[in-house]
Parts: structure tokens; sequence; C-alpha cells
């Protein structure tokens, strides 16, 4: 939920009704390329299957850090 930054404490007087979204992201520091891909269920799975598709995604094969 986005809140402006002078709202210290911030009150919901009704419930969320928006769905989420997960997505993933890094950019290549090779050509600047953002790659990303879209998480549902958003964990620790679908994290490790992005870092193995951003891997992949590089000619050459440099480290993640």
């Amino acid at each position: 939920m986005w809140i402006p930054g002078d709202v210290k404490d911030p009150i919901v007087f009704h419930a969320p009704t928006r769905k989420s979204v997960g997505y993933f992201g890094a950019v290549r520091a090779e050509d600047g390329k953002l790659v990303t891909m879209s998480a549902h269920p958003f964990n620790a799975e679908t994290f490790k299957r992005f870092l193995e598709r951003f891997e992949h995604s590089h000619k050459k094969r440099w480290k993640i850090v």
C-alpha cells in the first residue's frame, strides 16, 4: 500500500481490495538489459528460478553478486 512520507501512523478504514503482483528483476551489467520474471507464489523457490534464468541470460558465465 502506498502512503505519503509525511503520514506517521496510517489508519486503514477498509479492507484492501487489490490483488498483489510479484515480479523479480535485475539489470545485466554487460549491456544494461532489464531481466524480469513474474512470480506466483512469491517465495524462495521462485526467486531461485529467477536467479537461474538471470544467470543463463548472460552470454558469458558471469557470477551474480
